[in-house]
């Protein structure tokens, strides 16, 4: 795996006065590695079987949730402003803006053309898999796609700084239709 590869790349690279673990970086990168491995497991264990919301969630962070997670707070964790307290809504952001984006290819993969989408459309239906609009039907999941939107813009405002592009690329991913 890529993510195996590089963290094994990073752990070798540290000079031996450095403890892997005190990195963040290579906590992040391992910790991703690992959700991937387990999310393969699960979402290969769980098609063709009826699952709830909350294992689904559960897949779906470790499935865009982590990516996301990992791209966000490494970044934060190298800054020159790093606070824990908004290293935490970073990180609560991070993981809501994966279930969005999640959210969002649900829904779309629901009710869009393969046309528009670039990609077949109706596949998840087709392959049984579980997704928000299989457990919650599209009403329940466009509601749901909102109250992420809503959350996501609450803790932007807890980051200092400048948040204009950030605030930019999470409307983008909401009001995405392909």
């Amino acid at each position: 795996m890529i993510f195996f590869n590089w963290s094994l790349v990073l752990k070798n690279s540290l000079p031996s006065s450095i403890s892997a673990s005190s990195f963040p970086l290579f906590e992040s990168i391992k910790s991703v590695n690992v959700e991937i491995r387990e999310m393969k497991y699960q979402s290969v264990y769980n098609i063709n079987k009826e699952i709830d919301i909350k294992l689904l969630e559960k897949i779906q962070r470790k499935k865009t949730g982590e990516l996301i997670h990992a791209a966000c707070t490494m970044s934060y964790s190298i800054s020159n402003f790093f606070e824990p307290s908004v290293q935490e809504n970073i990180s609560k952001l991070a993981y809501l803006l994966g279930q969005l984006y999640q959210i969002i290819d649900d829904i779309l993969d629901s009710t869009s053309t393969s046309e528009n989408l670039g990609k077949t459309s109706g596949k998840d239906q087709k392959d049984n898999k579980a997704t928000y609009v299989s457990i919650l039907g599209v009403v329940k999941s466009k509601k749901t796609k909102e109250g992420f939107y809503f959350e996501i813009k609450k803790l932007v405002k807890k980051i200092p700084g400048n948040t204009q592009i950030l605030n930019h690329l999470i409307d983008k991913i909401y009001a995405r239709d392909y």
